[in-house]
């Protein structure tokens, strides 16, 4: 079994200094890029699940992989 951790990509947050970032932020066009280049990688990976949490940014992140790659997700609120 192997095991891929993913960050996501850059939010909005990760461009900002910390007196105005926000509670979820949506990725930024470098981040959106980023996204793409992972789904792109992605693509030459077996996987058996994929899991990401509920955070707009994570969100983001999956549906690049998703439209490179359709599989079931999960969506872990813990």
């Amino acid at each position: 079994m192997r095991l891929y951790l993913i960050r996501h990509a850059e939010s909005e947050n990760n461009a900002k200094p910390p007196y105005e970032r926000v509670c979820d932020p949506s990725l930024t066009p470098v981040g959106r890029l980023q996204a793409e280049h992972l789904a792109q990688w992605m693509k030459s990976l077996h996987l058996d699940t994929l899991i990401t949490s509920p955070f707009l940014r994570t969100l983001q992140t999956t549906r690049a992989v998703l439209q490179a790659r359709p599989q079931p997700i999960h969506v872990w609120h813990d």
